[in-house]
């Protein structure tokens, strides 16, 4: 009974990983779909965020960006936040690329409650999907949102 959960629940990550990896693609290339009715107050994004879990709780990996230009220096930060890049169904393993997590004043910030934004870049992990436990995707405003401080 665990190994048919166990399966059940890999099964529910990969379905869910294909419906965002489509939607995605969709995003780029509405061509993809019959229908050319496109909102034009929608803003348009290649990414559909989303978190994951495992066993011992929230996924989160550390990325590190190396700065040729500044003699070397690397930036590294800390994230829970993905984006999909890649699915291979019958490795049951997918391709993730790490979002930067950013607070209201453009800083990386660790707590969820504090993300304003999130950023791509182009640092890119693979993950055997049999590992996790649940997803959830975010909303995309969080890839373009401009922060107004209203005047008191």
């Amino acid at each position: 009974m665990i190994d048919s959960h166990k399966e059940m629940r890999n099964l529910c990550i990969l379905e869910t990983l294909k419906t965002i990896k489509f939607h995605q693609e969709f995003i780029i290339d509405p061509s993809l779909s019959s229908s050319k009715y496109r909102c034009k107050h929608v803003k348009i994004v290649d990414t559909i965020p989303f978190i994951l879990w495992n066993d011992c709780g929230l996924f989160e990996l550390t990325g590190y960006i190396s700065n040729h230009l500044e003699d070397e220096k690397s930036d590294s930060f800390c994230t829970s936040f993905f984006r999909i890049e890649n699915i291979d169904e019958k490795q049951k393993c997918a391709t993730l690329s790490l979002l930067k997590p950013l607070d209201i004043d453009g800083r990386l910030s660790k707590e969820i409650c504090e993300i304003v934004r999130l950023e791509r870049t182009p640092i890119c992990v693979d993950v055997d999907l049999s590992s996790f436990c649940a997803i959830h995707y975010l909303n995309v405003e969080l890839l373009n949102r401009k922060i107004i401080i209203e005047p008191r």
